[in-house]
């Protein structure tokens, strides 16, 4: 399928196995999303950016209990996007994204948040079944204010047989202010 309309370029190929297992190759290239983000229900202030993504995609099950396996990249550039729970959105978002299989690496730059400042923010995952992570966030300062939400905070059920149960890992965030 090859599909282009306004700044989106989307080249996407691939096949479902007895409607459980999805495998398909994808294309994006996506300057300026923001012109387009109302088409998936985003709002056109607080998602903006250019994305370029390249990826091979194997084993996709669903239900999901396990990572696919992904080979390629992705790219974000001047990414502007902001979570429903938060008031502010996540500014000056550049990102690479490395896949490897049974491992990839995100790795952002220079992210702002209201007040506060990411110098860099680095997501490590390794592994499909018992995914295991490492979050590495350097800030040169960080403000709580910018955290907080208009929403009560939950945790939601997570299930024995679920990836979330099946995942662990570390969390490190340094704060120079």
């Amino acid at each position: 399928m090859v599909y282009n309309i306004d700044i989106i370029n989307l080249n996407l190929k691939g096949n479902i196995h007895n409607y459980t297992t999805i495998n398909f190759d994808a294309d994006l290239d996506a300057a300026g999303i923001e012109r387009i983000a109302s088409m998936f229900l985003f709002d056109n202030y607080s998602t903006q950016g250019n994305i370029k993504l390249n990826a091979t995609v194997r084993d996709l099950n669903l239900p999901f209990r396990k990572l696919p396996s992904i080979n390629g990249n992705l790219e974000v550039n001047n990414g502007i996007f902001r979570l429903p729970w938060m008031k502010k959105p996540f500014e000056k978002i550049n990102l690479i994204s490395s896949f490897r299989g049974d491992a990839f690496d995100i790795t952002a730059d220079s992210v702002k948040l209201g007040g506060s400042s990411i110098k860099k923010g680095v997501l490590t995952v390794e592994g499909l079944e018992y995914p295991r992570f490492l979050i590495d966030i350097s800030m040169d300062n960080l403000e709580i204010e910018d955290l907080k939400s208009d929403k009560a905070f939950e945790i939601p059920v997570i299930y024995k047989k679920s990836l979330p149960a099946k995942a662990s890992g570390d969390i490190s965030i340094f704060a120079e202010n």
